[in-house]
């Protein structure tokens, strides 16, 4: 019969550590002596207990053991000797692993939640959420906790910079949301790097193509209020899809983005140049009802704004060109930088100098702020011929 580990405190000779106790290498987890140090001799006799007891438990243990499960716990401390980490270590991360994935959503599960989770969020931001899903079906039935960052890669490999930087911003804030409920440990975003998008030139329209436009929108009286906003005032499109008539004064001649209509949720106010507070009134005068919303609630409003754009001649669109219009000729005309600024709710007047000085010249900007409405019953505007 074996015989039972004596185990016995040591006086040390040291004053801060006088005791000690010795464990052989055969009775610690680790393979290797250890020596522990205490106090006094009451903290070494008690722990001096508690290992004979461990020992005893190990001991009683280990008989249950069949030989081949002897032989595998050996070969796994053999193939762990070069790592210096122990069986216990080991199998405690593999319960964490395995308990993390059981736990764990699917990929469309979390996206699912997530959209509901932002229900409230702006009609733009759904719709953006919208067309991300479908573009990665390929991780639809993946577990978020085994996703990878080369998944998310080759995912969006093909894609152009923009589309996918626009992408991954989406995906940045889902993962988040399941980091949160502990459905994955690290949202695997924070691995990938965003393009470099080179920024363009300001697109704007022409005094020619701003007339069209606006020749073409008179035929609409429904949405004349909305490109006269968006050229001559700068409103964002969906904020003009939010404005209310109750913001527009034309007595004192301003236009009040509320926070809840701004895009950035910051109040401002935008001064009505002579042109817009004539269209506004044309618009009235022709039967345009001032009260309610700006723009006519309707389903199909994209397709009639296309149908404008159409009959105008327009057959490119780019995204927010009435706004960077009425910037780039404001700032010829006005040379106020800071007051326009202001006037288009951003915070900072370095941004708009780099993109719209010297966007338009004096000469354009005095014919585009020259743009009337034609006079009751003639269509047909023809004051700047040839510009």
């Amino acid at each position: 019969m074996a015989r039972r580990l004596s185990l016995e405190p040591c006086a040390t000779g040291l004053k801060k550590w006088p005791w000690r106790v010795n464990l052989p290498p055969k009775y610690t987890s680790t393979g290797k002596r250890q020596r522990h140090f205490f106090r006094n001799r009451r903290e070494a006799d008690t722990f001096c207990h508690t290992q004979r007891i461990r020992l005893d438990n190990y001991g009683r243990n280990s008989s249950t053991l069949t030989p081949g499960q002897q032989e595998e716990a050996a070969m796994a401390f053999e193939k762990l000797s070069p790592y210096n980490m122990t069986l216990t270590t080991v199998v405690a991360d593999f319960i964490a692993r395995h308990e993390a994935r059981v736990r764990s959503v699917t990929f469309k599960v979390l996206f699912d939640r997530f959209v509901a989770a932002k229900k409230n969020r702006s009609e733009a931001y759904l719709r953006g959420l919208k067309y991300t899903l479908p573009r990665f079906a390929e991780l639809h039935d993946r577990k978020v906790c085994d996703i990878a960052p080369a998944d998310i890669d080759a995912e969006t490999n093909g894609m152009t910079p923009a589309v996918r930087n626009a992408f991954l911003r989406n995906l940045r804030a889902v993962f988040n949301f399941g980091v949160k409920r502990n459905w994955l440990e690290a949202n695997p975003i924070s691995k990938l790097d965003f393009e470099i998008v080179r920024k363009d030139e300001v697109v704007t329209l022409t005094t020619k193509k701003a007339e069209s436009l606006m020749i073409a929108a008179d035929n609409d009286n429904d949405l004349l209020p909305y490109h006269a906003l968006g050229l001559f005032a700068g409103v964002r499109p969906l904020e003009l899809q939010r404005l209310e008539w109750g913001n527009i004064d034309l007595v004192e001649h301003h236009i009040e983005i509320t926070s809840a209509v701004s895009k950035t949720g910051r109040r401002r106010i935008i001064d009505m140049e002579p042109n817009l507070d004539a269209w506004l009134n044309h618009y009235i005068a022709k039967g345009g009802k001032a009260a309610g919303k700006v723009t006519p609630v309707t389903s199909n409003l994209r397709n009639r704004l296309r149908e404008i754009r159409k009959a105008a001649g327009l057959s490119d669109w780019t995204q927010d060109v009435m706004r960077h219009s009425y910037a780039s000729y404001w700032l010829a005309e006005h040379g106020d930088i800071n007051r326009l600024t202001l006037q288009m709710g951003h915070e900072s007047a370095d941004m708009l100098w780099r993109h719209y000085h010297k966007a338009a010249k004096r000469k354009e900007a005095e014919h585009y702020w020259r743009i009337m409405p034609p006079p009751i019953g003639n269509k047909v505007i023809t004051f700047f011929e040839g510009v």
